[in-house]
């Protein structure tokens, strides 16, 4: 059997025999990293894991992002529904002339500018506020 002098050991296979040597006979071949990893090989149980979890605020804020992404990508697609309407109405007005349809056109592209691109704007935010927090929270458990 092999006695452990307190550093680590590498075993070779030959063609029939078996040999042993010190680590430190192969830094030349092995990296820093490497043994330093060889040498605490031992205290595995004593070091803390790589995964830590995120702080909690982080995955709250997270959550709370995707809710609020997903209300504004609904309401930012009701709005430009409602001024394509709008639009389709003041092609659609007819000879009529009590009709408001001549009021359609402008109505609807007010509707667009200031209620519907606002809401895209805050949705486009949402949604890169909600991959930022992904992305931090990946690299704070330590997943690249």
């Amino acid at each position: 059997m092999h006695e452990w002098v307190g550093r680590p050991l590498e075993v070779h296979f030959r063609a029939r025999s078996l040999e042993v040597a010190p680590a430190a006979h192969f830094a030349d071949v092995l990296s820093r990293t490497t043994l330093v990893a060889l040498m605490r090989a031992d205290d595995s149980c004593l070091m803390m894991p790589d995964d830590a979890p995120p702080p909690g605020w982080l995955v709250v804020l997270r959550w709370v992002l995707l809710g609020l992404a997903v209300l504004v990508s609904a309401a930012a697609a009701v709005v430009f529904g409602f001024a394509v309407y709008l639009f389709a109405a003041g092609y659609s007005g007819g000879s009529n002339p009590e009709s408001v349809a001549p009021l359609a056109i402008p109505l609807a592209f007010l509707v667009w500018v200031i209620v519907g691109v606002p809401a895209a704007l805050v949705c486009a935010l949402a949604w890169a506020g909600y991959f930022a927090a992904g992305r931090r929270i990946r690299r704070s458990s330590g997943h690249r």
